[in-house]
C-alpha cells in the first residue's frame, strides 16, 4: 500500500523502491511490474518503463492495466497499433 500512496503523491522514486522491495520478497506478481512501470514513467525513464510494461503484458493481456500498458507502448513507438 505504501507504494501506491507514494505514486499518488508523485514520489515516484520512493514508490519504485517500495515495489522493487516487494518484488524481491514476493517475486512473480505481474501487478508489481505494472506499478514499477508506472513509477518509472513518472520519473521519465520511458525505456525502463516500457520494459516493465512489456513484461507485464507477457503475463496479463486483459483489463485496464493491460490496456494502459499497451497504449503507452504504442504511444512511445515500441509496438504498432493493432
Amino acid at each position: 500500500m505504501s507504494g501506491f500512496s507514494k505514486i499518488k503523491k508523485k514520489n515516484f522514486e520512493a514508490a519504485y523502491d517500495e515495489f522493487t522491495a516487494y518484488d524481491n520478497l514476493l517475486p512473480g506478481n505481474p501487478n508489481t511490474l505494472f506499478f514499477k512501470g508506472l513509477a518509472l514513467e513518472g520519473m521519465h525513464q520511458y525505456k525502463a518503463a516500457a520494459n516493465s510494461y512489456n513484461q507485464y503484458l507477457q503475463m496479463v493481456n486483459q483489463g485496464d492495466q493491460a490496456k494502459y500498458s499497451y497504449g503507452r507502448l504504442v504511444k512511445w513507438g515500441y509496438l504498432k497499433p493493432e
